[in-house]
């Protein structure tokens, strides 16, 4: 995990040469590689990021209002001398981990849904007619 934060951080700074937006936009999108990892030990780093980067396409804007939400929450945290921090800090890390928790549930949702429905064109395949005949309707 420690090669995994490094490279992670280096393909951020890469990113954001290009200015600060595109590296934003890919840190969110590598946001949920350490999830992966600690799911999946036996995956490689760049498999981790890929998969980080498939399942946060279309979902970086909800995590982002998620991050934002707590903005209040570190506000008032750092006006108690950053007291308060200490108690905000693992209430977000939670709700990233609920966050990634619920992408992989959608995505899994989403793969068994198309697999029944693959199974069922193929069984409709399978069962259908091959020859048309005509119906005679002057009977």
């Amino acid at each position: 995990t420690c090669a995994l934060g490094i490279l992670q951080y280096l393909f951020l700074w890469l990113w954001s040469l290009l200015l600060i937006f595109p590296g934003a936009m890919m840190s969110y999108s590598y946001s949920m590689a350490f999830y992966i990892l600690q799911d999946n030990p036996d995956m490689t780093w760049r498999k981790a990021l890929d998969e980080s980067r498939r399942l946060m396409y279309g979902n970086r804007g909800k995590l982002f209002a998620l991050d934002l939400s707590f903005i209040g929450w570190y506000i008032l945290g750092g006006m108690l001398l950053g007291a308060g921090t200490a108690f905000v800090v693992p209430y977000h890390e939670m709700a990233r981990a609920h966050f990634y928790l619920d992408l992989v549930n959608a995505d899994n949702a989403a793969k068994l849904a198309e697999e029944t429905q693959t199974e069922q064109t193929e069984t409709l395949a399978e069962n259908a007619p091959l020859t048309f005949e005509p119906v005679d309707d002057a009977q």
